[in-house]
């Protein structure tokens, strides 16, 4: 049922940022600005999404690779004469971290969970962008920072991402 379900499916690609790491930096990298890069491979059929991706945040050594399962929520906007088409996607995201290259340190569990709120606006055909914003338990951050983390935090962040459908 879901190979035909998504075999008429919208297929996309995108490349992200985090806004604050890019422009900010965070506590991790002494606040000096930053890429931390997400790419996505995704299909979305009817109001659901499934995807699947990677995180890249070399400053750190830090990486993640996650599936996520989103429910797309249109909003129709008509302001004066013009028709507004925004998505708001609500997800779970199951992640896997990877620090040093390794998924497995010592006494780190890799396995986490995330959540997802985003809007989406399709420009065109083919291009959207996206404003993510990003709840992430980082089981990571407790053993490599204990001093800052003691316990396990729940790590928010923010994402602006181009789309590409296929």
């Amino acid at each position: 049922m879901t190979g035909i379900c998504y075999s008429q499916a919208n297929v996309y690609i995108s490349i992200g940022v985090d806004i604050k790491s890019a422009t900010f930096g965070t506590k991790y990298t002494n606040f000096k600005p930053k890429p931390d890069l997400l790419f996505n491979f995704g299909m979305i059929g009817g109001n659901t999404e499934v995807g699947f991706g990677y995180e890249s945040f070399t400053a750190i050594d830090f990486s993640k690779y996650f599936f996520n399962v989103a429910h797309h929520f249109p909003l129709y906007l008509d302001i004066g004469n013009t028709i507004l088409k925004p998505v708001i996607i609500a997800s779970i995201e199951p992640t896997i971290i990877s620090r040093d290259g390794m998924c497995f340190g010592l006494g780190v569990l890799p396995f986490t969970w995330g959540g997802n709120l985003a809007v989406r606006y399709e420009l065109s055909y083919h291009f959207s962008v996206e404003l993510e914003c990003n709840a992430l338990a980082r089981t990571d951050l407790c053993y490599y920072y204990p001093k800052i983390n003691p316990t396990v935090p729940i790590n928010f962040s923010d994402y602006f991402k181009i789309l590409y459908r296929l």
